[in-house]
C-alpha cells in the first residue's frame, strides 16, 4: 500500500473546515452524558421491543451468544435494570468516547495529518476526489448520483481505463446509507486511490481499471452524515421531516424489494422506519435510478458498520438464494483476502441468518431485480465509534477483497443476463417485452449478434429474432402475440469469437418457460391476478371479439405451410383439421358477424 498524502490545496481546505467544526465541539452537540452500551440478554422478540420502547438505540440486531448491543440514556438504564433483562456494560460513558473522538479528529487537523488519518465532512470528501480527477483526467471523472431530501446532491467518482465501453462490467459500491457509520465514508476515497496511482505499475489494479468501469460513491445518505458532524452523534437515518414531530427514514429499508417485511418498521420512531412506500426517499430512488442507466453493472457493494461481516443475499426470508454457493464461495476467497492483511477474521453468510432480518434493503433488490452479485460489508469495530488510527488498517484489509470481488468470472466474464425477473406468463394477443445487458470484461461485444429465441410449442424449432441495442449494454425485444393454444418458451444468446453465451445457461436445454392468460381487462367479472385462458375461435388478441385485428393475424397463419399449423395458429382452426384454410374463414367471417 502506498503512504496517503492529500494535495497541499485540498490539506489547507479540509483542516480549517474539519478545525472549524471540531472547536466548538459543544456548541448545538447532543451529549451523551452517562449514556451507556450495553450488551442485553435477549429471549424472544418482545424483549427487542420493549428495549425500543424504553429509549433503547439498538447498535446490533443479531444476538451474539443470545446478547445484543444497546445505548442507554440514565433514565433508560433504571427501566432496564427493573425489566429484570441481564445485561453487561460494555462502555460506561458514551460522551467520553465521543468526546475522544471529537479531540482526535481536532488533533489530526492541526498537525496537517493525511486524508486518511481521520474523518472529513461531505465537502472535503468531495474536495479530494475532485483533486483526484484533476491529477488522473484520463482515468477519472466525477458523476451526480441524485438530490437529497435537503438538497445536497449525492456524488461520485467513476474510474476507467481509456478503452472502456458500454460493454464492460460495471460496478457500483457506496456507503454511509446509515449516517453514524463514519468508517464507512473512508472506503470509496481510498479505493479511488489506491486504483490511480498505483494505476501503469500495479498489474492486477492495471487491468481492473482497464476492464471494468467503476463507479463508487462514499456518502449516500450526506444529510443525516452532516448531521452527525453538527447536530447528532448517533443519528442513523436520513433526515425526512415526517410531519409528525419525528424525522427520517431508514434508507436501507426503503427499497423495493420485499418492501414492509420482517426486519423493518412501520412507526416513525423507529431505526428502522421503511418510509411510507418503497423508494419514497430520493436518495434510495437515486440509487435506484444509477443501477438502471447502468445495465451493464454486474456486481454492488452496500458498505455499513459495524460488526466484521461479509453478507449477501437473502435479507428478507431464510431461504438461501439460487446462487447461494457462489456467493460462498466468493465470501470465502474474500474473508481470505481480509485476514491475510491484518489478520482480521470476518464472518460471512446470507443477511437473514448472518446479521438480522432486513426487508426492503438494498441488496435483495439489486440481486433480485436485477440479477447483480451483491455484497455488503459491516466493517471493523466493536461499536459505531472507531478511532481514526484505524481508518489505515480498515481500508487495508478491505481493499484486497475488494479487487478480488471484482476480479471473479461472476463479474468479467462473457455473459447476456436479464434485466428484470424472468416473466411466467404471457398475456393473450399481447408481445411480451425482454430487456437483458450484454458484457465482457474479457473480449469485444458485437451488438449485432444478440438474439431472442423462441417458440410457442415444446417440440418445434426456435425462431430466432435480432435484438435491438438501445444504447448503455442494453438490449430489448419482443416475443410475438400469440394465444391460448401456445405454450411459450424463450432465451436469450450473444455470440462472440470465443462461443455462444446464453440465459439461462445451457440453453436450449434450459429454457424459459410461460403460460398463457387472457387480457386482463376482456372479462372483468374474472378476478384475480392471472386470468385463465380460455380459447375463443378466431379471438387472436384475447379481447372476447373477432375483430380487424383479428384477421391480421390469422391471414398470417392462412398463409402458412400446408400441414404445418403454428401453434399460435390453434386458434383459427375451426375443423380442427391442421390447417388453416378457407373454411376456417367463413367460420371467421360468421364470428366477426
Amino acid at each position: 500500500m502506498i503512504p496517503f498524502t492529500v494535495h497541499h490545496s485540498v490539506l489547507v481546505s479540509v483542516c480549517v473546515a474539519t478545525i472549524s467544526m471540531s472547536a466548538g465541539a459543544n456548541d448545538g452537540l447532543k451529549r451523551y452524558d452517562h449514556h451507556k452500551v450495553v450488551s442485553v440478554q435477549i429471549e424472544s422478540p418482545l424483549d427487542v421491543a420493549f428495549i425500543e420502547n424504553i429509549g433503547g438505540d439498538i447498535w446490533s440486531h443479531q444476538p451474539v451468544d443470545g446478547a445484543i448491543d444497546v445505548r442507554f440514556a440514565s433514565n433508560a438504564m433504571t427501566a432496564l435494570r427493573d425489566s429484570g433483562l441481564k445485561f453487561q456494560t460494555k462502555i460506561d460513558n458514551v460522551q467520553e468516547l465521543v468526546d475522544a473522538e471529537r479531540d482526535s479528529q481536532r488533533a489530526a487537523a492541526q498537525r496537517g495529518a493525511g486524508f486518511f488519518e481521520y474523518y472529513h465532512r461531505y465537502g472535503e470528501i468531495m474536495d479530494y476526489l475532485e483533486q483526484l480527477v484533476a491529477d488522473y483526467p484520463t482515468l477519472a471523472s466525477m458523476f451526480d448520483v441524485g438530490t437529497t431530501v435537503q438538497g445536497r446532491t449525492i456524488r461520485g467518482i467513476r474510474i476507467a481505463g481509456p478503452n472502456v465501453t458500454e460493454f464492460n462490467p460495471a460496478v457500483i459500491y457506496f456507503g454511509t446509507v446509515h449516517a453514524r457509520e463514519w468508517i464507512a465514508t473512508t472506503i470509496h476515497s481510498y479505493v479511488a486511490t489506491e486504483l490511480l496511482t498505483n494505476y501503469g505499475t500495479d498489474p492486477q489494479i492495471t487491468e481492473l481499471v482497464d476492464r471494468v468501469e467503476w463507479l463508487l460513491i462514499p456518502v449516500a445518505n450526506p444529510d443525516g452524515f452532516e448531521y452527525t458532524l453538527t447536530t447528532e452523534r448517533f443519528w442513523r437515518k436520513n433526515r425526512r421531516n415526517l410531519g409528525d414531530g419525528e424525522f427520517g427514514v431508514d434508507i436501507n429499508r426503503n427499497w423495493g424489494w420485499a418492501w414492509g417485511g420482517i426486519g423493518s418498521s412501520g412507526t416513525t420512531t423507529s431505526e428502522i422506519y421503511r418510509g411510507p412506500y418503497p423508494f419514497s426517499e430520493p436518495e434510495t430512488s437515486a440509487l435506484r435510478d444509477l443501477f438502471l442507466i447502468h445495465p451493464n453493472t454486474r456486481a454492488q457493494l452496500d458498505i455499513h458498520s459495524y460488526g466484521q461481516l461479509i453478507l449477501w443475499p437473502w435479507g428478507h426470508t431464510p431461504i438461501v438464494s439460487p446462487d447461494e454457493a457462489s456467493y460462498q464461495a466468493i465470501g470465502a476467497a474474500m474473508q481470505q483476502e481480509i485476514l491475510d492483511v491484518h489478520n482480521r477474521f470476518y464472518n460471512r453468510g446470507p443477511i437473514y441468518t448472518g446479521i438480522y432480518p432486513v426487508s426492503g434493503d438494498s441488496l435483495d433488490w439489486t440481486y433480485g431485480e436485477r440479477r447483480i452479485w451483491s455484497l455488503s460489508f459491516e466493517l471493523r469495530g466493536g461499536g459505531f465509534v472507531l478511532p481514526p488510527e484505524e481508518i489505515i488498517p480498515n481500508n487495508e484489509e478491505i481493499f484486497p477483497a475488494i479487487l478480488h470481488l471484482t476480479g471473479t468470472n461472476e463479474v468479467l466474464s462473457t455473459q447476456i443476463n436479464l434485466l428484470t425477473p424472468p416473466a411466467n406468463v404471457m398475456t393473450m394477443g399481447q408481445p411480451l417485452f425482454v430487456a437483458a445487458a450484454v458484457t465482457s470484461g474479457v473480449e469485444a461485444i458485437d451488438p449485432s449478434m444478440a438474439q431472442l429465441h423462441y417458440r410457442y410449442d415444446t417440440s418445434g424449432p426456435f425462431k430466432t429474432i435480432a435484438m435491438q441495442h438501445v444504447g448503455n449494454a442494453q438490449f430489448n425485444a419482443e416475443l410475438p402475440p400469440t394465444n391460448c393454444s401456445s405454450t411459450p418458451q424463450y432465451f436469450l444468446s450473444i455470440t462472440t469469437e470465443s462461443g455462444i453465451y446464453t440465459v439461462p445457461k445451457s440453453a436450449p436445454n434450459n429454457v424459459y418457460h410461460l403460460s398463457m392468460q387472457h387480457w386482463s381487462n376482456a372479462l372483468p367479472d374474472w378476478t384475480g391476478p392471472n386470468y385463465p385462458c380460455v380459447t375463443f375461435f378466431g379471438d387472436y388478441d384475447g379481447d372476447t371479439e373477432v375483430t380487424l385485428t383479428d384477421f391480421a393475424a390469422f391471414s398470417d397463419c392462412m398463409e402458412g405451410p400446408t400441414g404445418a399449423l403454428l401453434p399460435e395458429c390453434g386458434v383459427f382452426d375451426a375443423e380442427p383439421d391442421g390447417d388453416v384454410d378457407l373454411w376456417d374463414l367463413m367460420q371467421m367471417q360468421r364470428a366477426q358477424s
